[in-house]
């Protein structure tokens, strides 16, 4: 305490009173408080500064906690007309008794880069408070500035903090600059919003953002901001919000301002997809939420642009499991093309000759599709050893068995990933008289995933995981007819396969409000593929042969769409689910290009490429067989 020249405080440490915290005070002369410490006080004042007769102050704040106790403010500035006393604020500040920064007679400004959370009254004299570029202002009931004394926003104001609708009463005026923004709640179940009330003029640049508590899809519309001396639209608007939030601004008369908003989670939405789980939250929504809460208010409040939240509703599908329906599909068509071949060496027609052979097959795959605006797409890569054996028991009859394996890893366009273990098994009936042959084969399998969806959006962070099983069962027959000239041969052909897939019931685990319970389900695919294979047998020195070839053909699926059902097992009752879909495609281009190398001690080797092309589907795969006659 001083009462002429400088009164000075520092405090670097923390202050725990009972009544004030700090107390500077000068008669007539200058007071200087600076701390970086928290302070709070019990019943008084977190910091007390007093003029007397004349003089300044300027108390700043730089960090830490400041908190006034139950009968004062958090920083007081007492002064006589004529004295000025400044607030610098950048740490956190309030008071027990809900008053955050008083005044009295002198000229007051308040700086605030901080957060203030409270009421101000400043009392007479000019006043200003400033919320600066990263300041918040928690405003409570009352900010008592003075007639034509004025409130600028250039940070972040929210009346009565986040997470309460409150009204707050401004006695001067209001200037909200560009950089300014104005966070206002809306209580959709009882129709309110934030309110600010100014008994002078207000003026609106920056933004306004709308936050929700208390969620239903009603439309609210609320005056959020009524100035008695007129309000000027200088350019204010809505933040980014949510395609989920249907919002608007609109200025009725020359004082108020009035937010309106609705709620529908399937407004932006790119595809059918996207649509179904919209409506489903919408369902959720309208039937109270649920756990599925935390779902509903991250893609409310913390999600925004239409890219970003469609890929918030790609991350909550379960398309990956309609991905592995696919990859299923192709690996057992994979596998039933490898019981129609055991090459050997003969006089004539030896592309279409067959013997008594045991073979083995390493290969590895990948098949893709796309992630276009229809589907999240995917990428699968599997690798795998298959082998088998083929008898003749009649005169140009034979027949065969082949098993496999395979390990796959998939991951899709929207984070969820998939591991797999294939096993196949099956046999084939062959008949070859001349150049005709006709076959058969029947096979099956299982096929054992373990999948992890990854939801992160809106500061959510979880992963789902589950367990399933797509078990198939193929049948397919073969028509060929071998044309040779010289050592060029022709071999059209014509194959008709049936796969009919069964899905496995999922539940997902880990999840939180994502997870799924996705029923299970049957599919029987169709397809034909005509193809033409052409190629030249070339003697090699030792008495083998080398016969390179290419296979070039089209194959068509008549019903190419997988699909399922979904319900988010955290929903409330009444919860409509949601449907999922995908399409890989109905025509293929079927290409193949290898050789196959015939040694003279009945043992044969060949390394080809198999490719299937679609528009948004392709699978590329690469192989090398080995027999050995007997």
């Amino acid at each position: 305490m001083g009462t002429t020249g400088t009164t000075s405080v520092t405090s670097v440490g923390n202050i725990t009173a009972e009544e004030d915290g700090i107390t500077a005070e000068a008669e007539r002369g200058t007071v200087v408080v600076n701390s970086t410490g928290d302070i709070t006080a019990s019943t008084g004042h977190g910091v007390q500064s007093i003029i007397g007769t004349s003089g300044s102050s300027t108390v700043t704040l730089t960090s830490g906690t400041v908190q006034g106790g139950s009968s004062g403010s958090g920083v007081s500035l007492e002064g006589v007309s004529g004295t000025m006393s400044t607030l610098n604020n950048g740490a956190t500040l309030s008071a027990q008794s809900g008053l955050a920064v008083s005044g009295q007679d002198g000229d007051d400004t308040v700086n605030n880069t901080g957060t203030v959370t409270g009421n101000v009254n400043l009392g007479a004299g000019t006043n200003t408070f400033n919320n600066q570029s990263g300041g918040t202002f928690n405003s409570g009931s009352s900010v008592t500035l003075g007639d034509g004394n004025t409130l600028t926003n250039s940070g972040n104001l929210s009346p009565g903090g986040s997470s309460t609708v409150g009204t707050t009463t401004i006695t001067g005026n209001f200037i909200q600059t560009s950089d300014g923004m104005m966070t206002i709640t809306v209580d959709t179940t009882a129709g309110t919003a934030d309110r600010i009330d100014v008994t002078g003029t207000a003026t609106l640049e920056g933004s306004i953002a709308p936050q929700f508590i208390n969620q239903t899809r009603g439309a609210v519309s609320a005056t959020i901001l009524s100035a008695t001396g007129g309000t000027t639209n200088s350019g204010v608007s809505l933040t980014a919000l949510s395609p989920a939030l249907q919002a608007s601004l609109t200025f009725p008369n020359a004082n108020d301002v009035v937010l309106t908003t609705s709620i529908d989670f399937s407004a932006g939405t790119g595809n059918t997809n996207q649509r179904s789980i919209g409506n489903s939250l919408n369902s959720a929504f309208d039937a109270g939420q649920g756990n599925l809460q935390p779902i509903l208010d991250a893609l409310l409040n913390n999600v925004t642009g239409t890219d970003a939240y469609q890929d918030a509703l790609d991350q909550l599908s379960a398309e990956v499991f309609l991905s592995t329906e696919t990859a299923s599909l192709f690996a057992a068509n994979s596998f039933s093309n490898l019981l129609f071949s055991c090459d050997v060496a003969g006089d004539g027609l030896n592309a279409l000759s067959q013997g008594q052979c045991v073979w083995v097959q390493p290969q590895g795959r990948v098949t893709r599709q796309n992630n276009d605006s229809q589907s999240i797409g995917f990428d699968e890569y599997a690798g795998g050893l298959a082998g088998g054996a083929q008898v003749s028991f009649a005169p140009n009859w034979f027949a065969g068995v082949g098993f496999g394996y395979e390990n796959a890893s998939l991951s899709t366009g929207s984070d969820a990933d998939s591991t797999s273990n294939r096993f196949n098994a099956g046999a084939s009936l062959k008949y070859q008289n001349g150049p005709l042959l006709l076959a058969t084969a029947v096979s099956g399998g299982i096929d054992d995933y373990d999948t992890d969806r990854t939801i992160n959006f809106g500061g959510l962070n979880l992963v789902a995981t589950s367990g399933h099983r797509v078990s198939h069962v193929s049948g397919q027959v073969r028509a060929a007819y071998l044309f040779e000239h010289g050592t060029w041969f022709a071999k059209p052909q014509l194959d008709v396969n049936v796969t009919h897939l069964n899905r496995g019931s999922v539940t997902e685990s880990g999840g939180g409000a994502a997870n799924l319970s996705i029923s299970g389900s049957s599919d029987t695919y169709f397809s034909i593929t005509p193809a033409v294979e052409v190629g030249n047998e070339i003697n090699l020195i030792d008495g083998g042969v080398l016969r390179p070839f290419v296979r070039a053909g089209v194959s068509f699926y008549p019903d190419s769409e997988t699909g399922l059902s979904a319900d988010f097992l955290s929903a409330p009752a009444g919860t409509s689910g949601f449907t999922n879909s995908s399409d890989f495609g109905n025509a293929f281009a079927d290409v193949a290009i290898g050789a196959t190398a015939l040694f003279g001690n009945g043992a044969t080797l060949k390394l080809s490429y198999d490719g299937a092309l679609s528009s948004n589907t392709q699978q590329h795969g690469f192989s090398l067989k080995g027999s050995l006659a007997f």
